[in-house]
């Protein structure tokens, strides 16, 4: 249980640290850089929540793995994968927006996935707070693409 806490922690590490690089890389559009230091800032919030649930002892609280859920490695994988495209600059902002949200659904499938699999009843409400959040998450980037796509109509 640990390993996988700890992996989640860090999927969602890595998720700041793209969304501070899409920040950087939007230097000339304020918007979108007010919504990646937001995503950024909730996701080191996520990370920190999750290591703070690693101080529960896993026999209390870890019921099992939902085989059927997302999978946490296969995520962190792919999470760093995305960063060094997003590094390397190879990607527009229309891309970048669309892989945020595939990002975003990805991680709402893991939280809501394994919330089932936990005894403590702490545990299952940060996993469905964190799910929550990559709800609102994904409204505000499906809110900002759908923006993004306007105005690339009426220009």
């Amino acid at each position: 249980m640990r390993r996988f806490i700890e992996c989640c922690a860090e999927v969602e590490e890595l998720a700041a640290f793209i969304y501070r690089e899409l920040e950087v890389r939007a230097d000339d559009n304020e918007p979108l850089q007010r919504l990646m230091r937001k995503l950024a800032d909730d996701e080191d919030d996520h990370a920190r929540q999750l290591r703070f649930a690693l101080r529960v002892s896993p026999k209390e609280t870890f019921a099992g793995i939902n085989e059927a859920a997302g999978d946490p490695y296969q995520l962190k994988s792919e999470a760093e994968q995305l960063l060094n495209q997003v590094k390397a600059g190879t990607r527009n902002e229309h891309e970048l927006l669309k892989i945020a949200v595939t990002l975003e659904n990805r991680f709402q499938g893991i939280h809501a996935g394994y919330v089932l699999l936990f005894k403590d009843d702490s545990l299952k409400k940060l996993f469905s707070s964190l799910a929550r959040a990559d709800e609102k998450h994904l409204v505000d980037l499906n809110a900002y693409l759908n923006e993004y796509k306007q105005r690339r109509a009426t220009s």
